[in-house]
Protein backbone atom coordinates (compact mmCIF):
# COMPACT_ATOMS: atom_id res chain seq x y z
CA UNK A 1 0.00 0.00 0.00
CA UNK A 2 1.21 3.34 -0.65
CA UNK A 3 1.95 5.86 1.80
CA UNK A 4 -0.02 9.12 2.00
CA UNK A 5 1.72 12.28 3.24
CA UNK A 6 -0.29 14.66 4.74
CA UNK A 7 -0.65 18.11 3.58
CA UNK A 8 -2.97 21.38 4.14
CA UNK A 9 -6.03 19.51 1.88
CA UNK A 10 -5.63 15.88 2.43
CA UNK A 11 -5.37 15.14 6.14
CA UNK A 12 -8.75 13.33 6.28
CA UNK A 13 -7.46 10.07 3.83
CA UNK A 14 -4.36 9.92 6.43
CA UNK A 15 -6.61 9.15 9.36
CA UNK A 16 -8.49 6.86 7.33
CA UNK A 17 -5.62 5.06 5.98
CA UNK A 18 -4.48 1.99 7.92
CA UNK A 19 -1.97 1.84 10.33
CA UNK A 20 1.74 0.12 9.59
CA UNK A 21 0.43 -2.78 12.30
CA UNK A 22 -2.36 -3.37 9.95
CA UNK A 23 -0.50 -3.36 6.92
CA UNK A 24 2.09 -6.14 8.21
CA UNK A 25 -0.20 -8.95 9.95
CA UNK A 26 -0.67 -11.69 6.81
CA UNK A 27 -4.35 -12.39 6.42
CA UNK A 28 -5.11 -15.81 7.19
CA UNK A 29 -8.04 -17.75 6.01
CA UNK A 30 -8.98 -20.79 7.89
CA UNK A 31 -10.74 -23.09 5.99
CA UNK A 32 -14.35 -24.34 7.14
CA UNK A 33 -14.00 -27.52 8.44
CA UNK A 34 -15.79 -30.44 6.38
CA UNK A 35 -19.48 -31.43 7.31
CA UNK A 36 -20.19 -34.51 9.31
CA UNK A 37 -22.97 -35.99 6.88
CA UNK A 38 -20.12 -35.72 4.00
CA UNK A 39 -17.08 -36.98 6.05
CA UNK A 40 -19.54 -39.88 6.47
CA UNK A 41 -20.89 -40.02 3.12
CA UNK A 42 -17.61 -39.70 1.70
CA UNK A 43 -15.81 -42.68 3.67
CA UNK A 44 -18.49 -44.87 2.64
CA UNK A 45 -18.18 -44.03 -0.85
CA UNK A 46 -14.57 -44.79 -0.89
CA UNK A 47 -15.45 -48.01 0.66
CA UNK A 48 -17.52 -49.28 -1.64
CA UNK A 49 -14.70 -48.18 -4.33
CA UNK A 50 -12.42 -50.42 -2.49
CA UNK A 51 -14.99 -53.06 -2.31
CA UNK A 52 -15.14 -52.96 -6.19
CA UNK A 53 -11.46 -52.57 -6.88
CA UNK A 54 -11.10 -56.16 -4.83
CA UNK A 55 -14.16 -57.48 -7.36
CA UNK A 56 -12.32 -56.53 -10.15
CA UNK A 57 -9.11 -57.88 -8.79
CA UNK A 58 -10.75 -61.13 -8.54
CA UNK A 59 -12.08 -61.28 -11.47
CA UNK A 60 -8.59 -60.55 -13.55
CA UNK A 61 -6.62 -62.72 -11.32
CA UNK A 62 -9.12 -65.73 -12.16
CA UNK A 63 -9.01 -65.08 -15.69
CA UNK A 64 -5.73 -65.31 -15.59
CA UNK A 65 -5.83 -68.73 -13.38
CA UNK A 66 -3.83 -67.42 -10.48
CA UNK A 67 -2.98 -69.52 -7.74
CA UNK A 68 -5.95 -68.58 -4.73
CA UNK A 69 -3.18 -67.37 -2.04
CA UNK A 70 -1.89 -64.85 -4.89
CA UNK A 71 -5.38 -63.83 -5.55
CA UNK A 72 -6.00 -63.08 -2.29
CA UNK A 73 -2.41 -61.02 -2.25
CA UNK A 74 -3.37 -58.78 -5.41
CA UNK A 75 -6.98 -58.40 -3.69
CA UNK A 76 -5.50 -57.10 -0.09
CA UNK A 77 -2.86 -54.93 -1.57
CA UNK A 78 -5.41 -53.15 -4.28
CA UNK A 79 -8.08 -52.71 -2.46
CA UNK A 80 -6.38 -52.31 0.85
CA UNK A 81 -3.68 -50.11 -1.01
CA UNK A 82 -6.44 -47.56 -2.14
CA UNK A 83 -8.17 -47.33 1.21
CA UNK A 84 -5.34 -46.48 3.18
CA UNK A 85 -3.46 -43.90 0.80
CA UNK A 86 -6.58 -42.11 -1.20
CA UNK A 87 -6.21 -39.20 1.18
CA UNK A 88 -3.19 -38.17 -0.73
CA UNK A 89 -4.65 -38.44 -4.12
CA UNK A 90 -4.33 -34.85 -6.07
CA UNK A 91 -5.81 -32.24 -3.09
CA UNK A 92 -5.95 -34.81 -0.72
CA UNK A 93 -9.40 -35.97 -1.94
CA UNK A 94 -9.79 -39.52 -2.27
CA UNK A 95 -12.60 -40.44 -4.79
CA UNK A 96 -15.22 -40.13 -2.16
CA UNK A 97 -14.00 -36.66 -1.11
CA UNK A 98 -14.00 -35.60 -4.70
CA UNK A 99 -17.58 -36.53 -4.89
CA UNK A 100 -18.30 -34.95 -1.60
CA UNK A 101 -15.95 -31.31 -2.24
CA UNK A 102 -13.97 -32.28 0.63
CA UNK A 103 -10.27 -32.53 1.20
CA UNK A 104 -7.83 -33.36 3.92
CA UNK A 105 -4.84 -31.15 5.21
CA UNK A 106 -2.14 -30.71 7.64
CA UNK A 107 -3.94 -28.85 10.58
CA UNK A 108 -0.73 -27.04 10.90
CA UNK A 109 0.94 -26.19 7.74
CA UNK A 110 -2.69 -26.29 5.12
CA UNK A 111 -0.01 -28.25 2.62
CA UNK A 112 -3.02 -31.32 1.42
CA UNK A 113 -2.08 -34.39 3.13
CA UNK A 114 0.50 -36.74 2.22
CA UNK A 115 1.44 -40.26 1.64
CA UNK A 116 2.48 -41.10 5.20
CA UNK A 117 -0.49 -38.65 6.58
CA UNK A 118 -3.15 -40.85 4.35
CA UNK A 119 -1.51 -44.08 6.03
CA UNK A 120 -1.54 -42.67 9.83
CA UNK A 121 -5.04 -41.89 9.37
CA UNK A 122 -6.19 -44.80 7.85
CA UNK A 123 -4.68 -47.26 9.76
CA UNK A 124 -6.78 -46.76 12.65
CA UNK A 125 -10.23 -47.51 11.16
CA UNK A 126 -10.09 -51.20 10.80
CA UNK A 127 -9.58 -51.03 14.77
CA UNK A 128 -11.16 -48.35 15.91
CA UNK A 129 -13.89 -47.73 13.18
CA UNK A 130 -17.05 -46.94 16.11
CA UNK A 131 -14.95 -44.73 18.54
CA UNK A 132 -13.60 -42.67 15.37
CA UNK A 133 -17.10 -42.25 13.93
CA UNK A 134 -17.89 -41.17 17.41
CA UNK A 135 -15.16 -38.53 17.88
CA UNK A 136 -16.24 -37.00 14.68
CA UNK A 137 -19.54 -36.07 16.37
CA UNK A 138 -16.80 -33.46 18.22
CA UNK A 139 -16.24 -29.87 18.27
CA UNK A 140 -13.28 -30.54 16.45
CA UNK A 141 -14.56 -33.00 14.12
CA UNK A 142 -11.45 -35.04 13.93
CA UNK A 143 -10.78 -38.58 14.94
CA UNK A 144 -8.17 -40.76 16.02
CA UNK A 145 -6.45 -40.90 12.82
CA UNK A 146 -6.12 -37.31 12.21
CA UNK A 147 -4.84 -36.78 15.48
CA UNK A 148 -1.99 -39.10 14.28
CA UNK A 149 -1.24 -37.84 11.31
CA UNK A 150 -1.65 -33.86 11.86
CA UNK A 151 -4.43 -33.66 9.80
CA UNK A 152 -8.13 -31.92 9.21
CA UNK A 153 -10.88 -32.86 7.08
CA UNK A 154 -11.81 -29.29 5.27
CA UNK A 155 -14.47 -28.15 2.57
CA UNK A 156 -12.54 -28.00 -0.46
CA UNK A 157 -11.50 -24.22 -1.73
CA UNK A 158 -13.43 -23.54 -4.15
CA UNK A 159 -16.34 -25.26 -2.61
CA UNK A 160 -15.55 -23.14 0.89
CA UNK A 161 -18.07 -20.54 -0.02
CA UNK A 162 -20.92 -22.55 -0.53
Amino acid sequence: MERVEPTIGNLESVADAPKATEELKPKVVKPALASRGARYMAHGFDLLFAGVLGVIVIAIAQHLQLDQTVQDAFVAAVACGYYLLCDALPKGRSLGKSLYKISVISKKTGAYCTLYQSFLRNITIPFLAMIDMLLILGKSKRRIGDYLAGTVVVKAANNASH
